[in-house]
């Protein structure tokens, strides 16, 4: 997978060989119109099967199947690269577009690092961490702007109490001597367009804190063990940013 691109889909009926030739189309695309160069402010493209437009703003449209917004940050693409880019998206093979509705391809900014690539052989086990990170943002939602039903939202907001009181529970009242791994874990699940990301984004505004957006794309590896470096670093970015996750 190249390294800049990260695909998801929830449709079930969109197979894995299509999203695989989705990712190599790409893949090939970025290298031949340098999306990616140093004068372009760019990191990443979420690619979004079959995804809800409706939660992102000021989607604009490619093709008759493809589409494209910004997310966070300030993202700068040459005319010329951008340009090439879009005619090798609305070029994609039939092979892959008949079993797709749309697709959303989401511009993510550059994160300037401070760390250099040197170009000698190195010896990469004696480093624990992949050189990946994973940059939390500010929420784009609130609780007030998400429609639930009143249970489902009482649960959620006993949810966020608990956080929020978790240190006088767990350290002054010592209940870390019962279940010293303290954690709130809430899994939401629904088909596409029904608010799971947006109800994330809202928990994390409620408690005041950004947020960290990680998928199955961004955790896998073609590298064997890299998979498993990337789940620790994005727990570590989080706790690091105190962000949810």
């Amino acid at each position: 997978m190249n390294k800049f691109v990260s695909v998801e889909c929830a449709d079930s009926g969109v197979g894995e060989a299509v999203i695989s030739s989705l990712i190599a189309e790409l893949s090939s695309y970025i290298q031949k119109t340098e999306l990616f160069s140093s004068k372009n402010k760019l990191s990443g493209i979420r690619v979004l099967i079959n995804a809800n437009h409706s939660s992102f703003s000021e989607v604009s449209k490619i093709g008759p199947q493809l589409f494209w917004t910004v997310g966070e940050g300030d993202v700068s693409i040459s005319a010329d690269a951008w340009s090439k880019f879009q005619l090798y998206c609305i070029g994609l093979p039939k092979s892959i577009m008949r079993n797709v509705e749309s697709i959303l391809l989401v511009l993510t900014s550059k994160i300037e690092s401070s760390s250099t690539t040197s170009s000698s052989a190195t010896d990469d086990s004696s480093s624990e961490e992949p050189a990946q990170s994973f940059e939390a943002v500010t929420p784009k939602y609130t609780l007030d702007k998400v429609i639930m039903p009143e249970d489902d939202r009482n649960q959620i907001e006993r949810a966020i109490s608990l956080v929020r009181a978790q240190k006088q529970i767990f350290e002054e009242w010592g209940f870390s001597e019962v279940d010293p791994h303290t954690k709130t874990i809430l899994c939401f699940f629904g088909a596409p367009g029904t608010g799971k990301t947006m109800c994330a984004h809202a928990i994390a505004s409620a408690l005041g804190k950004k947020i960290v957006i990680a998928s199955y794309a961004s955790i896998e590896s073609k590298w064997v063990g890299e998979g498993p470096k990337n789940m620790r670093r994005i727990f570590k970015d989080a706790e690091e940013q105190d962000a949810v996750l």
